[in-house]
């Protein structure tokens, strides 16, 4: 299954996730897109939460592929332009003021790209960003009152895969980050 394949690759995976509703969950809407077939192009990656939140890639030089590595589907960006996006004005992860959410993200970073953002990284926005810049790794997340970048530097590392797990509870100043299942991150004197 999916949930023994992240256990094995993520040993604190158990602690981060728990439940068994969860679990099921997740699995579900994992088995939802099996039906794609290995380097099958995306130009549409579904929400099947209810809300619609579909993101999408209209030019074909920007689609990512689906693609299998021993038994383990993901989706492989070229690490150069390819993209998902969409519209999530008024979304959680638009401006998450007031609210508790935890993101997780598996991710085989590249130098130098932006990993998923809403925003988070321009100095008047709103939003979440995880990327990794120029050899400093980050995570923030900025709501109505500001915001707080962590340098996850000491974990995060290039050409590896890793689960971060970032956790916002009702303001940017109850946030944590886990790279791995383990605490990262500084907070960059700014």
């Amino acid at each position: 299954s999916l949930y023994n394949k992240l256990s094995d690759n993520f040993p604190n995976y158990e602690k981060i996730i728990g439940s068994n509703e969860y679990k099921e969950n997740f699995a579900y809407r994992y088995n939802a897109f099996s039906s794609l077939k290995d380097n099958e192009i995306i130009s549409e990656w579904k929400d099947l939460s209810g809300h619609a939140h579909h993101v999408t890639q209209t030019a074909d030089n920007r689609k990512p592929s689906l693609t299998t590595n021993l038994d383990k589907p993901y989706l492989s960006f070229d690490g150069s332009n390819d993209s998902l996006e969409a519209d999530l004005t008024g979304h959680i992860l638009d401006n998450p003021s007031g609210k508790d959410l935890t993101i997780f993200t598996v991710v085989k970073p590249k130098e130098g790209y932006y990993i998923l953002s809403t925003g988070g990284q321009a100095t008047a926005a709103t939003g979440y960003a995880l990327s990794y810049q120029a050899g400093n790794p980050f995570s923030t997340m900025k709501d109505n009152s500001g915001g707080r970048e962590l340098l996850i530097s000491d974990l995060f590392a290039p050409n590896n895969t890793h689960l971060v797990t970032h956790s916002y509870s009702e303001t940017y100043t109850n946030i944590d980050v886990l790279v791995n299942g383990s605490s990262s991150g500084s907070c960059p004197d700014r």
